[in-house]
């Protein structure tokens, strides 16, 4: 059957069955590539390039480069069903991979394959891959390729000949592109496409899941505890999904064993823990009176570890909420006065009302009640 191509409408995707080759400089043993090729629809304009295999990263990054050779995305992509566009293949539902799904929607394109074993559905890249044989491997017979790099210099090069070449007389494959089918075709976005490894993650209870790759934890919203999210992530970002809404997005930190943590993900109590500090606990003790801000920075600086400290503070502004700032304020003022600077003896001092009577009051106390003796000497026998 005769069919009409309409302009920016296909693009059709395969790789050549003969393989190209590149040379290892060091030992002369000779690898082959994998040679992508593309040509669109209407006018036949066609990209040509070499990538080591067929797998998902090559696959998705010859697309990517493909739409930016053609300055635009047209409207379909048909690929051939190999493993890396379409996970099962169906004449009447095939299931694409993914990742190449995700690709079509970040370029706003549909992904339609070819039905297993109809090479007819796909024969304008079957043709243009012959004429690739015919005009592109021919010239590159009997050259040497150290690097995958320049493989792809000279293909380009030929490519641009291929392209310009006058079609039966004709106006080429680039005019015709030029003329018919670049304005046709749906603008690029402003950023390529990046690809994403997928990975299922549990979150866990402090609200962090943790990327495996490199043992680093991404915080999520704390509603989401004990959920399975799908995480996608590249060298750049991560990207959090849970049934298939985003939730979270993060810069990647590859630093092993650390936390990234958004505030806003964290529930109540533990945006609450998350601003301990010296400057806060002194800040809160001093939002009641002088004497407990004093006493508490005293008491984080008498401490070795810091966390040691705001557990101390976190207890006696606890306790300021039961007793009132007047009591204290009067159980720190007594505590500096000894000089001992920890929870326990604010506690003790509140549980004995000893707050409400000063040092020097307590000293006059204890000398009046000092019985006489003849074996207490004086203070006399010592001058």
């Amino acid at each position: 059957m005769h069919f009409e191509h309409l302009a920016g409408d296909k693009v059709f995707i395969d790789y050549a069955g003969k393989k190209l080759y590149v040379t290892d400089p060091d030992t002369g043993e000779h690898f082959p590539v994998e040679v992508f090729v593309a040509t669109l629809g209407c006018t036949q304009y066609t990209y040509v390039e070499a990538t080591y295999t067929q797998q998902k990263p090559d696959f998705i990054g010859s697309c990517t480069r493909m739409l930016e050779f053609f300055g635009g995305v047209p409207r379909v992509i048909v690929p051939d069903n190999l493993r890396s566009a379409v996970t099962k293949g169906s004449k009447y539902s095939p299931i694409l991979n993914e990742t190449f799904e995700t690709f079509a929607e970040h370029y706003n394109t549909t992904i339609i394959p070819a039905r297993p074993r109809q090479p007819r559905e796909k024969s304008l890249v079957e043709g243009a891959v012959r004429l690739v044989y015919q005009r592109i491997y021919m010239e590159l017979q009997g050259k040497v390729f150290l690097s995958l790099e320049s493989l792809n210099e000279a293909l380009f090069t030929l490519l641009a000949n291929y392209n310009d070449y006058a079609l039966r007389g004709e106006e080429s494959r680039r005019e015709q592109f030029e003329t018919l089918e670049r304005n046709s075709l749906l603008a690029l976005p402003e950023l390529p496409y990046q690809l994403m490894s997928v990975k299922v993650c549990t979150v866990m209870k402090n609200t962090h899941i943790c990327l495996g790759e490199d043992k680093h934890y991404y915080s999520v919203p704390h509603q989401y505890m004990g959920k399975k999210v799908k995480v996608l992530f590249n060298d750049d970002r991560v990207e959090i999904f849970y049934k298939y809404h985003p939730i979270a997005k993060h810069k990647r930190d590859k630093r092993k064993h650390k936390y990234t943590t958004l505030r806003d993900h964290l529930a109540g109590n533990q945006k609450y823990v998350s601003d301990w500090s010296y400057e806060f606990f002194v800040s809160e003790g001093n939002k009641i009176s002088k004497e407990v801000g004093k006493f508490l920075s005293s008491l984080m600086e008498s401490i070795p570890h810091p966390e040691q400290g705001y557990r101390s503070c976190s207890g006696i502004l606890h306790l300021a909420r039961k007793v009132g700032s007047q009591r204290i304020t009067g159980a720190c003022k007594r505590a500096s006065e000894y000089g001992v600077y920890t929870y326990p003896m604010i506690e003790q001092i509140l549980s004995k009302n000893l707050d409400a009577i000063s040092f020097s009051d307590e000293q006059l106390d204890e000398s009046s009640q000092m019985p006489k003796h003849h074996n207490i000497r004086g203070n006399r026998y010592f001058s």
